[in-house]
């Protein structure tokens, strides 16, 4: 099932990698596509191929159209239709629209109702997919939207830039102040949320996650070790420069003959590993050719070999000429390998792809449509606000139920023309894909925990304070909900420094005797209280002189509660040593 999935994220790129090709036509802010498909079964292990008939079945007949308007700052709206069979009965829209760091998803499936995803929590929730339903939709997550990358850099990224890239001419850059902003980087590393993400839905899959991670907890000292007494000096001539230190070439950029060429090499972390990266890019103006390598080793043993090659991929509307890409990861990190190859022709706007199997060379999956340019219809002017109440990735359990009931009805009227009209075959497919995965398990019990919902009982949204809570200090382990008794809790009374949770016993907490105003936390020995012994009726708060207590010299078995006088008692006459 895994390398099932595998592939059908494969499916899923081919779509990801044509909105980049659309958006990378400069002379065109909006577009119509159309697209349509055909999965050849017979190319997949002999094991996948009666599901993927199925699925053949339902995209052989499926047609996909809409537009889609963007612009440099990040804002899209895309609209799209699915068609069967090309009956309009079929016809189901969807939209996503938004700003570069959210977007609202509305659809006929919805009905009224839609719901906003905001892109800091796509590789969160990409993760936590991975996690419980070991479905790796990090892959598709990092190609969604170069935001989660700019998100997940962004806090290393504004370290970096202010020291490293004040200036764009000649320059040196003190060892004492790139030191300085390397242990910056290293402790944020260690707490960014973003980048905590960002580093697993990279290579947690390959089970390298830790590996990066101790090598950002280590720059300092890593750096310390090859960093030349001047620092690290910058040269540059024209487009070309290099950037060295202690005499080894740490970076270098080359422009000559149209190709721009960067090399990165750097020396070998505490651990021992060795990164290189190659990259070289050719902008011939309507198309452009790129080559990436990126390998990573450790002595001998060869950990990451990644590469990319662009060819002749179209820059302009329309799309015309032939074009390929391939991608490659091979390595320890990826013991099964990973490989990707597409191959494409158009000519006046019309396009054709094919997706193909990297040892075989059959087709596996061929997509044909068409790109035009459009004329703009509204403005691409939104706000957070703009965009559906609900945010997907916050939902719990109870916001879940209530999505669920909402569009139960819209998704049963939508989904009756596809189901008439989808093969048997494909419907049969499809409830084994969301059943095997999980996902079938996930919305059945959304549904039916809206049966049992009580909303008098569930605490009030309005009540959670998000500022009170305090994320550092919660500890999910010593949390005992079934004790927990929400009405007597004082918030402002709480002193968390001087809480002692393993001195702590639940069961002789008696909250009526408690006395909050005659506490004094500074008195307190926890060593010397003796519970049995302790009688709270006898007890004279007034008469209690803490100075004058002497704990060694109490004997609990001499004392006599009933002939004590308390005013024939004379601090100073009496004389303990009697007792000794």
């Amino acid at each position: 099932m895994s390398k099932l999935i595998k592939r059908l994220l494969s499916l899923l790129l081919c779509l990801c990698l044509l909105t980049p090709v659309i958006a990378s036509a400069e002379n065109a802010r909006s577009v119509a596509f159309t697209l349509e498909g055909e999965m050849y079964p017979d190319a997949y292990p002999l094991k996948d191929q009666k599901l993927m008939q199925g699925l053949s079945e339902l995209i052989g007949i499926l047609t996909l159209e809409g537009t889609l308007q963007y612009d440099d700052a990040g804002a899209l709206d895309l609209a799209a239709d699915v068609l069967l069979d090309g009956d309009e009965e079929t016809r189901t829209g969807v939209r996503v629209y938004g700003i570069e760091t959210h977007w609202g998803v509305e659809s006929t499936l919805l009905g009224d109702s839609g719901f906003s995803m905001n892109l800091q929590a796509l590789l969160e929730f990409c993760m936590k997919a991975y996690f419980h339903l070991e479905i790796p939709l990090q892959r598709v997550g990092l190609l969604a939207t170069p935001y989660v990358h700019k998100d997940g850099l962004g806090a290393l990224t504004s370290l970096w830039n202010p020291v490293m890239n004040a200036a764009s001419d000649t320059r040196t850059i003190p060892r004492d102040e790139v030191l300085t902003m390397l242990r910056q980087i290293s402790s944020v590393a260690e707490n960014d949320r973003a980048f905590t993400y960002w580093v697993q839905a990279l290579a947690l899959e390959a089970g390298y996650d830790g590996v990066i991670s101790s090598f950002m907890s280590q720059l300092p000292e890593w750096a310390d070790g090859f960093l030349g007494e001047e620092g690290v000096v910058v040269t540059v001539d024209g487009e070309n420069q290099t950037w060295t230190s202690g005499g080894t070439t740490l970076f270098s950029k080359t422009v000559r003959d149209g190709w721009t060429t960067c090399s990165l090499s750097l020396p070998a972390s505490v651990d021992g590993y060795v990164l290189n990266a190659f990259f070289s890019v050719q902008d011939k103006g309507s198309v452009f050719y790129a080559d990436l390598r990126l390998t990573v080793d450790q002595e001998d043993a060869g950990i990451l070999d990644l590469r990319l090659s662009a060819d002749a991929i179209p820059q302009h509307l329309p799309l015309t000429g032939t074009f390929a890409l391939s991608y490659d990861v091979t390595g320890e990190a990826m013991p099964d390998g990973f490989h990707l190859r597409f191959e494409g022709e158009a000519a006046d706007g019309a396009f054709t792809l094919h997706q193909k199997d990297a040892v075989s060379g059959s087709t596996m999956l061929t997509l044909k449509g068409s790109v035009q340019p459009a004329d703009v219809t509204s403005p691409l002017i939104w706000t957070v606000s703009d965009l559906p109440e609900l945010e997907f990735f916050s939902v719990n359990d109870v916001t879940l139920s209530r999505f669920v009931n909402d569009v139960k009805g819209p998704v049963i009227r939508g989904l009756l023309p596809l189901l008439i009209h989808a093969p048997m075959s494909a419907c049969q497919s499809l409830m084994d894909l969301v059943t095997d995965t999980g996902i079938f398990d996930v919305l059945t019990s959304s549904s039916s925990d809206m049966d049992s919902f009580d909303e008098e009982e569930y605490a009030d949204e309005e009540g959670w304070s998000d500022e009170s809570f305090d994320e550092e200090n919660w500890s999910e382990e010593s949390w005992d909900e079934e004790s927990w008794d929400e009405e007597s809790w004082d918030e402002e009374s709480w002193d968390e420094e001087s809480w002692d949770e393993e001195s702590w016993d639940e069961e002789s907490w008696d909250e009526e005797s408690w006395d909050e105003e005659s506490w004094d936390e500074e008195s307190w020995d926890e060593e010397s209280w003796d519970e049995e012994s302790w009688d709270e009726e006898s007890w004279d708060e007034e008469s209690w002189d803490e100075e004058s207590w002497d704990e060694e010299s109490w004997d609990e078995e001499s004392w006599d509660e009933e002939s004590w006088d308390e005013e024939s008692w004379d601090e100073e006459e009496f004389d303990d040593s009697m007792y000794e």
